[in-house]
């Protein structure tokens, strides 16, 4: 019993519960990161389902375009004419991008030709001089309606002031009546075919216009100043005929001028 004291007491050593301890932590890490592995895996599964349907849906709206305009093709033009245009152009329709590449071409083939037979069209328009009903829808003879309704109310207005003062209204009376008279014989001429589409016609119709453009130009102006004169006269009502005279007149103006270059232009394409 006096020599126990002396034995060396045993070292506590890490008994089973210790390594317990220390394998459940390595496994909970192997485990976490496992579990980072997979969430990591799994969100990039998810973007590549979600880039997948991405590129299905894109690839499903191609098929769609593809069919929509194949079927439009079909519709608007003949099998034979497709067929001469993919020999042509070397397109086949084995996919819907060659199918594209056929309704573009077709479609740009099909605008050149609406506009160059537009422009024809118009050539030709501009190069004949308009006969019977033709007047009331081609350019510029159309504008004979418009000289003849605002040159009238010039005249008629001015009549209406009894053409007072005489200097210049004796003017503006002239150019307008004239101008009423001689687009009415000319509109008459040119509705019965008498100008037999004769370049001559062309450049006298012209010539008449640009003539007519120069005296209602001079006319407006002078009744114009006139017109300012009376602004603080008596006769109220010669002054409100004679605003609207002005209004009338250069609107007649602006019509002759512009039928003049449209003559002009159909002149030189004779």
């Amino acid at each position: 019993m006096f020599f126990l004291h002396l034995l060396p007491v045993p070292s506590v050593r890490s008994g089973p519960s210790s390594q317990r301890v220390k394998v459940q932590q390595q496994v909970n890490g192997r485990t976490t990161g496992r579990t980072h592995r997979q969430q990591l895996e799994e969100q990039e599964d998810q973007n590549t389902t979600e880039e997948e349907r991405a590129a299905a849906a894109a690839r499903y709206h191609g098929y769609v375009v593809t069919m929509v305009m194949y079927l439009v093709t079909m519709a608007i033009y003949p099998s034979q004419e497709i067929a001469e245009i993919a020999k042509q152009s070397r397109i086949t329709c084995d996919d819907h991008l060659s199918v594209q590449q056929l309704f573009t071409s077709e479609l740009s083939f099909s605008r050149r030709n609406s506009r160059s037979s537009r422009m024809a069209s118009n050539t030709a328009t501009m190069g004949n001089l308009p006969s019977g009903i033709g007047i009331c829808t081609t350019v510029p003879d159309i504008l004979y309606l418009p000289e003849l309704i605002f040159g009238g109310l010039v005249w008629i207005l001015v009549a209406c002031t009894l053409v007072v003062p005489a200097n210049p209204q004796g003017w503006v009376m002239f150019v307008s009546v004239f101008c009423f008279v001689m687009t009415f014989i000319w509109m008459v001429v040119f509705a019965c075919g008498g100008h037999h589409n004769k370049g001559s016609w062309a450049a006298a119709d012209f010539v008449y216009h640009g003539i007519a453009a120069f005296f209602y130009l001079s006319a407006s102006v002078a009744l114009a100043k006139v017109t300012l004169e009376m602004k603080n006269g008596t006769n109220f009502r010669n002054y409100q005929l004679d605003i609207s005279a002005v209004v009338f007149s250069y609107v007649a103006t602006l019509l002759y001028f512009i039928h003049t270059i449209l003559s002009a232009i159909r002149w030189k394409s004779f």
